[in-house]
Order: structure tokens, then C-alpha cells, then sequence
């Protein structure tokens, strides 16, 4: 049978994305650290080639298909948060409709 629960995504490959940042560099290893302690060194040449310095932030991009890595890591310069969108708070106002509550955004 097709299309069971979550086996109909089995067979597309995943994007996982981790950010981490980057300690130092130390000839051709770069040393980097991801959230909750996880520390390890690895080849230095994505870093450089993307501008990435000592002590920036990271994104590490891998494609991955049934658990195996199918393609070459990438790594991106971690992008600055976008500012918040500036919009008026509506409160949410409780209506009495016959026998039911319901609640409504208050447009004034």
C-alpha cells in the first residue's frame, strides 16, 4: 500500500540545518563548537571559502536520504534576524453568541 503515515516521505531526501560557531582555526582544521557542548574539528576549507572568521556563527547545511548523507555539507554565513514586522496588537474580545463563547479580534 502507498502512502502509509510517514513512510510516503521515506524515498525524498531531508535538509537538516545546525548552527555552530566557529572557535579557531589551527592550520587546515577548523575548530567548531554546535549547541550543548558538541566540539569537533574538521577541514578548513568550506570556512574559508565562505568568509566565515574566528568567533562568527555558522549554518551546516546537509542533504540527507534514509539516514546517508547524499551530497557534500555545505556551510553558510549565519544570517542576522530579520527585524519584527511593526503591527498593532488586536486584542481578542469574548462574544456571547446565544449559548456559545467564542472570541473575535476587536477591530477599533
Amino acid at each position: 500500500m502507498k502512502g502509509l503515515g510517514n513512510y510516503s516521505t521515506a524515498n525524498k531526501p531531508t535538509e537538516e540545518r545546525r548552527v555552530g560557531k566557529l572557535v579557531m582555526y589551527r592550520a587546515d582544521r577548523a575548530m567548531i563548537e554546535f549547541p550543548g557542548a558538541l566540539s569537533y574539528g574538521i577541514t578548513a576549507v568550506p570556512f574559508r571559502a565562505a568568509g566565515i572568521a574566528e568567533g562568527e556563527h555558522f549554518v551546516l547545511i546537509v542533504h540527507r536520504l534514509r539516514g546517508a548523507i547524499i551530497d557534500v555539507p555545505r556551510v553558510e554565513k549565519h544570517a542576522a534576524a530579520r527585524p519584527p514586522i511593526d503591527r498593532k496588537a488586536t486584542p481578542k474580545v469574548l462574544v456571547r453568541d446565544g449559548r456559545k463563547l467564542s472570541t473575535r479580534r476587536d477591530g477599533r
